[in-house]
């Protein structure tokens, strides 16, 4: 009888274990369980339904890699851009009369800073505004601060009337509670809070950008930036109206991705704007907007402007210009999607080069896109040209955390006598 038991618990141990292996159930015909209980009979049936639920397993694994498969393959293919045509600069030809880098029809198409077509100023990512100091409605000096704001501005809306009218209330023996000042003895200019000057750094007064120095001296030059955009310019009415200097455009890429697009091409006003800014005494310098996606074609930028710059003396500041093209909806430009390493390595061979020709490089973009699309770690030994279009004219004070700049362009809006329509404006930190 114990035999008898001892031998039904093998059974049962034998049928859990083969349902725990995932058996098939054993409550079929008899005749067929007759069969397969015996030992031998058992282990066959478990050897055969754990073969069984392998194969299934396999071929679960093998349809899921299939899936895989075919989702990857089905995922969009990264856009492959063309190089940009070679374009040999010629020796002894300037590039703006060369018909090489004539824009054709195609390429003002393809013109990476197409009107309203960028806005990267609307960011203020990094910016940390420092609120104003109240001045009192009644204060003294208040209309005397209008009026010398608008002469010193430039502004377009300023009159021979209200400039003559600052000018003899700003250069007062005292310096008014609240308002501008031009301290006769030695022609600066201030602006006065409550009795006190701006703390040194960037401010927005007025609708106007301006550096104050640590003695609390204006110490910017006003500015703009052109470009063919902006038309034919009378550069005798903007030097009448206050500009310092100006920031033309030489030339862009273009920013197709198509084979024989991204090619380099002239500004087409930008002799005439240059002759005509010279001709007046407005400081001059200049920017190319890139498209490079290589570091050898961020060099044939920066010979082009080398070349472009040969038949004129006195221009400093050459700019690298990095922002999203004005490529539509549905486009992508063909230097937008580039990594950030690749298109700090393209700023740096453009920098260098245009240095070791004598000229001072900066970089020009918006705060999001230097912090996001350049290396800024890498950058440090680089001026600063940074885009941050305040969104109200009130009395604002601002730091960039990403470090000091050396040129802000506070407005894309701007009006300036000599030029129709709207301009940018730009304030030039005096070292």
């Amino acid at each position: 009888m114990s035999k008898f038991r001892a031998g039904v618990l093998a059974v049962a141990v034998v049928f859990a274990f083969a349902a725990l292996a995932g058996c098939k159930s054993v409550d079929q015909d008899v005749s067929t369980f007759a069969r397969s209980y015996t030992p031998k009979g058992l282990a066959k049936q478990v050897l055969s339904d754990l073969s069984s639920q392998s194969e299934e397993s396999s071929e679960e694994s093998s349809s899921e890699e299939s899936s895989s498969e075919e989702s990857s393959s089905s995922a969009p293919e990264p856009v492959v851009i063309p190089p940009a045509p070679e374009q040999p600069i010629q020796e002894n030809v300037n590039v703006a009369e060369d018909p090489t880098f004539k824009p054709t029809e195609q390429d003002k198409e393809e013109d990476p800073q197409k009107p309203s077509g960028n806005g990267g100023g609307n960011s203020d990512d990094g910016i940390v505004v420092i609120p104003p100091e109240e001045t009192p409605s009644d204060s003294s000096g208040s209309e005397s601060s209008s009026d010398s704001s608008s002469s010193d501005s430039g502004s377009s809306d300023s009159s021979s009337d209200s400039s003559s009218d600052s000018s003899s209330d700003s250069s007062a023996d005292q310096p008014p509670q609240n308002g501008w000042y031009t301290n006769p003895s030695d022609g600066k200019k201030y602006y006065y809070v409550n009795g006190k000057t701006k703390p040194e750094g960037w401010h927005f007064i007025d609708d106007i950008g301006y550096y104050f120095d640590s003695n609390g001296a204006v110490g910017s030059k006003a500015g703009i930036d052109v470009s063919k955009w902006n038309g034919n310019i009378d550069w005798a009415a903007v030097k009448s109206d206050g500009i310092d200097f100006a920031m033309i455009r030489v030339g862009v890429r273009g920013y197709g991705t198509d084979p024989g697009s991204g090619r380099i091409v002239i500004d087409e006003k930008f002799t005439d704007n240059i002759k005509g800014a010279q001709a007046n005494g407005i400081e001059v310098g200049v920017y190319f907007f890139t498209q490079a996606t290589t570091v050898q074609e961020g060099l044939d930028e920066a010979e082009f402007v080398i070349n472009a710059l040969k038949p004129y003396s006195n221009v400093k500041l050459v700019a690298f210009d990095t922002e999203k093209s004005s490529a539509g909806p549905n486009e992508v430009g063909r230097g937008d999607e580039i990594s950030r390493s690749l298109r700090t390595d393209i700023a740096i061979a453009f920098c260098d080069r245009v240095k070791a020709a004598g000229y001072t490089p900066l970089i020009y973009s918006d705060s999001s896109w230097f912090k996001n699309r350049l290396d800024l770690s890498r950058l440090t030994g680089y001026q600063k040209w940074l885009a941050y279009w305040p969104r109200n004219g009130v009395d604002i004070q601002f730091v960039w955390d990403q470090g000091p700049i050396s040129m802000w362009q506070f407005c894309s809006d701007g009006t300036v006598k000599g030029i129709g329509g709207r301009v940018d404006r730009n304030a030039w930190k005096i070292v």
